[in-house]
């Protein structure tokens, strides 16, 4: 095989989702073959992960996958812990049911407790490979869910203008795989986040059919980038 031969398969490969896949099983099933001490220790929950990767761009690529999965384990933790099952529990007036119930919440926050500290620890290495000041550039909660419903509501209005019109728009199935990734990459920071979203933009103009579309969600695309000084976040 000659080696631009070589350099054109290597382009048309995407790496970025065999990292994600292959960090998707680690996160979900993989650490479960490591030690007892190791799965329960937060932090080398992420370093060994972290380890599965050599190449920097990778091990950026698990760390957000890392992230995202921890948010949402912990978002199913948070919607079963009842706090008033430990909070009014009384040992003078004990009852198997309100013991095991008691443990039962209290294994609840140990797990809430392990999935932040383990969000905690992944921001610190994705700090350590050059992806800095992400607690003072973060997207609060609130910031995220309003994104992703926009974003959301984007993809719903991309599918109902592309219908019959597959052969002029022959480029959605690429942007609505950029687009649905965008929700994924909120730890990356508010500048970066933005910056992709601004590239993402970009690279559908000058074709024809992107161009139409652009004038019909221009509006949605507005939405999403207001309440933000641009100029800041993309210089």
């Amino acid at each position: 095989m000659e080696l631009e031969e070589l350099s054109k398969l290597l382009n048309d490969l995407d790496f970025d989702n065999v990292v994600k896949q292959e960090s998707r099983e680690y996160l979900e099933d993989g650490y479960k073959s490591v030690s007892y001490n190791d799965r329960n220790d937060d932090k080398k929950f992420i370093t060994n992960g972290l380890k599965r990767f050599s190449n920097k761009s990778d091990k950026i690529v698990f760390l957000i996958e890392a992230i995202n999965h921890q948010n949402e384990e912990l978002e199913s933790v948070l919607e079963r812990i009842d706090y008033s099952a430990i909070e009014n529990y009384n040992d003078d007036e004990f009852s198997v049911f309100d013991h095991q119930r008691l443990q039962h919440h209290q294994d609840l926050v140990k797990s809430k407790r392990n999935h932040e500290a383990r969000i905690f620890y992944a921001v610190r290495e994705l700090e350590k490979l050059g992806l800095n000041d992400l607690n003072k550039n973060a997207f609060s909660q609130s910031q995220v869910t309003d994104l992703m419903r926009k974003i959301n509501a984007l993809l719903i209005k991309i599918d109902e203008l592309s219908v019959g019109q597959e052969v002029i728009f022959n480029f959605i199935d690429d942007l609505k795989a950029d687009l649905q990734d965008l929700n994924k990459d909120y730890p990356l920071g508010k500048k970066r986040w933005y910056q992709r979203f601004s590239g993402i933009v970009a690279s559908y103009l000058g074709n024809k059919g992107a161009d139409a579309l652009y004038e019909l969600i221009k509006p949605d695309l507005t939405k999403i980038l207001e309440n933000v000084v641009t100029s800041k976040l993309l210089q």
